[in-house]
């Protein structure tokens, strides 16, 4: 059965529907892209399945044994130079840190200082001037 339906109420129904619905070309889309997924990800097991096949292979395989006699005694100087770097690199950057730290509490300090000289809290400074060479100056006169 057909019936007569004015045009404004047929597109608000279809709008409607349009809105609480996904068409199927959207769909079709994220079908697409869910199979793409599937199939990157199945790629990536196979990738990672030969990985672990391949390091356990090489896992059961016995050392080698090395060539140079020499060469525990120098991995091992390789080690302890290695970790002496990385402390000194440690205590280099926790210096720089509280170096930075230090500089950022003067910066605040000096911005309190030329704030409260701007105020015209009864300092007689020429604004920008340094607060420690205003002192040495008034000690003198």
């Amino acid at each position: 059965m057909r019936a007569l339906v004015p045009a404004r109420i047929r597109r608000a129904v279809r709008a409607r529907f349009d809105a609480r619905y996904v068409s199927r070309a959207d769909h079709r889309r994220d079908v697409r892209d869910a199979l793409w997924e599937v199939r990157s990800l199945r790629r990536e097991v196979v990738a990672l399945r030969a990985e672990v096949d391949r390091l356990r292979k090489e896992q059961r395989k016995p050392a080698p044994a090395p060539a140079d006699p020499g060469m525990p005694a120098k991995v091992g100087e390789a080690r302890r130079l290695a970790e002496e770097t990385a402390a000194a690199t440690d205590r280099l950057l926790q210096s720089e840190v509280l170096i930075w730290q230090a500089i950022d509490r003067l910066e605040a300090r000096l911005d309190r200082l030329e704030r409260a000289a701007g105020d015209g809290a009864g300092d007689d400074r020429p604004f920008g001037e340094p607060l420690e060479e205003h002192r040495r100056a008034r000690e003198m006169a």
